[in-house]
């Protein structure tokens, strides 16, 4: 949890930016996401992943403390096909945390 409201706030706002950054930034483009769910729910995850297997470039899973998985995936793709796997994933119940940030180029 946050500590004060102003805390959550700056939290949404930055993260709103970083989602608008992979949207801005046209063509192809490389991310890094985080998606933490109930361990019950890995099912759904894999339901949505097999939709963006076009995207997704690597996948770690592991097993975290309090019955949640967490998986972090490398994607490589269109900015907007990377918002919608996120806003998929958002939408199940037992999704606790959906979060990418884009990799600039080298």
């Amino acid at each position: 949890g946050y500590t004060s409201r102003s805390e959550a706030i700056r939290h949404a706002i930055r993260s709103f930016i970083a989602d608008m950054g992979v949207e801005e930034a046209g063509g192809f483009t490389t991310a890094v996401m985080v998606v933490v769910y109930a361990r019950g729910k890995a099912r759904v995850s894999l339901k949505v992943q097999h939709e963006f297997m076009d995207i997704i470039h690597t996948l770690i899973h592991a097993h975290m403390d309090g019955g949640a998985c967490v998986d972090v995936l490398v994607l490589r793709g269109s900015p907007g096909r990377i918002r919608e796997f996120a806003s998929k994933l958002r939408a199940h119940k037992g999704v606790r945390y959906v979060r990418f940030m884009t990799i600039p180029p080298a």
